[in-house]
Formats: structure tokens, C-alpha cells, sequence
């Protein structure tokens, strides 16, 4: 029996946004005094995760639902806090979901809560250190989105597989 492989369907910010989330996550490092949970991950707004073992059919059938979709506008604003079982996690918001949660939606069944996750699980402790400066942090970044990214676990790691373009993008399909 084949293995299945693990696909992972995530939105990539632009470079700016990147470069902000990896800076706040520095500052939350440097606040903190360690690192923390995905300290050293990529800005990326997680839409699902699966497996298949006919790699190629859900993403066909994936591409044709995506190929309905016009590109939209993402709108981050500020910083936000989400608890569980007792940790604390920092993201960037997104302030209208309704794109984004429509598409995975169609896509799996079901809505997702969108966002860019700067420090994951922290302690109470590391959360008040890290939160006190962040708190009054004022950020706001809009961008389009005309394509999905596709990534493919491989060795352990997720690496990039293939994008998937929304209806009318330019943007190229495959890496």
C-alpha cells in the first residue's frame, strides 16, 4: 500500500509582511530571553492540511474549485491575542475573513479563523513579557491574493510544491 503523502495549502503574505513578522518575532525572542514555538517559521495564513494518496487528484479537483475564485484583497490589521489550554498565542489578524473562510469552505467543508501567528503557546509568563511592548502596536497592510500555495511534506519538512492561481491571475501555476 502506498504511503500517503501530506499536502499543506497556505496564502504567503508579500515580502514586507514577512519581513515584519520576522521582526516581531525577534522582539518577541529578545523580550522572552529564549526561543518559542515557530520562532523561526515563515509568515504564512494556514488554510488546511491533508493527505492523499493520489497526489495528483485532489489537487486537480482543487485547481478547477480555486479556478471560480476571483483574486480578493487581504487585509491585516493589528495584533491579537488567542487562548488554549492555558497558553497564550500573538497573531496578526485578518480583519475581513469572509474570502478567505468562504474559500476553505468549498474547498474541505468548513470555515477556518484566519491569521499570521507571530509566537505560539507561550507561557504566561513569556506572554506578559512579550505582550507588554506589543500591546500598543498599530499595524495595518493590505495585499491581493491570486494564488494558493501548495506544500508538500518531504523529509520531515514542508516545502514548496505548486501554487494554484485564482480565476483571471497571471500569476504561474506551478514552481
Amino acid at each position: 500500500m502506498k504511503t500517503p503523502s501530506e499536502f499543506f495549502l497556505i496564502i504567503t503574505p508579500p515580502r514586507s509582511v514577512c519581513q515584519m513578522v520576522s521582526d516581531l518575532k525577534v522582539f518577541v525572542k529578545a523580550a522572552i530571553g529564549h526561543d518559542f514555538e515557530g520562532h523561526a517559521s515563515k509568515a504564512y495564513i494556514s488554510l488546511f492540511k491533508y493527505e492523499d494518496t493520489h497526489t495528483e487528484s485532489s489537487l486537480y479537483q482543487m485547481e478547477e474549485q480555486l479556478s471560480g475564485y476571483a483574486p480578493f484583497t487581504i487585509s491585516i490589521k493589528d495584533l491579537k491575542v488567542h487562548q488554549e489550554e492555558g497558553k497564550k498565542s500573538i497573531y496578526l489578524d485578518i480583519a475581513y475573513k469572509y474570502p478567505i473562510q468562504d474559500l476553505t469552505k468549498d474547498l474541505i467543508g468548513r470555515e477556518i479563523d484566519p491569521h499570521i501567528t507571530i509566537a505560539r503557546k507561550l507561557s504566561e509568563e513569556d506572554f506578559i513579557l512579550a505582550w507588554r511592548s506589543l500591546r500598543n502596536l498599530s499595524y495595518r497592510y493590505d495585499f491581493r491574493c491570486d494564488h494558493i500555495t501548495v506544500l508538500k511534506k518531504s523529509t520531515g519538512r514542508w516545502k514548496s510544491y505548486l501554487d494554484l492561481a485564482l480565476a483571471n491571475s497571471k500569476f504561474p501555476k506551478y514552481n
